[in-house]
């Protein structure tokens, strides 16, 4: 009977032993974030604010998040992509300007088409044909991607409204 409550009793310590080595882990676990969730104030917290305004249809204060996010990191083409599109809507020559900065820090087919999206309102159809042609250039088959299809088709219609019928159909 000794032994048996002997055993029960080192079983027991074993058992709390575990119990707490386990609770020290677990609640570590849950309190060791990573750097971007425990920084508020890194790139990738203001990008992450930014995007959630976004959302949230609050575009002043996504500008200014993304804005905090290029100040940061002036290497983050997809703040300047972010920023672009929300200055589309009043401010055309501003979506251009960040729009070229991302093409410098990544030329993607995205940052071209898109661009050439923002000279086609600014009627500088020869700028969208360039940079809608570029955007092709870089992704050509991936026709299923949005930005793919709006390349083919945008091209033809800066080529359309430049005259170019011939070219508006190749």
């Amino acid at each position: 009977m000794v032994f048996y409550i002997w055993v029960e009793f080192n079983d027991m310590k074993r058992l709390i032993v575990f119990v707490l080595v386990f609770s020290v882990v677990f609640v570590g676990c849950l309190n060791s974030k990573d750097a971007n969730e425990t920084d508020p104030n890194s790139a990738a917290a203001y990008f992450e604010r930014g995007k959630e305004k976004q959302r949230l249809k609050d575009y002043n204060g996504a500008i200014a998040d993304y804005s905090k996010v290029i100040e940061i990191d002036s290497n983050n083409a997809s703040a300047y992509n972010r920023r672009a599109g929300l200055k589309e809507e009043f401010d055309l020559n501003g979506a251009i300007a960040d729009y070229t900065k991302a093409i410098e820090i990544d030329p993607s087919a995205f940052s071209y088409a898109h661009r050439g999206d923002a000279k086609r309102l600014l009627k500088d159809y020869n700028g969208a044909i360039a940079d809608y042609t570029k955007s092709i250039e870089i992704d050509p088959d991936s026709i299923h991607r949005h930005y793919s299809r709006t390349g083919y088709r945008s091209r033809g219609d800066a080529k359309r409204l430049l005259k170019d019928y011939s070219g508006a159909i190749a």
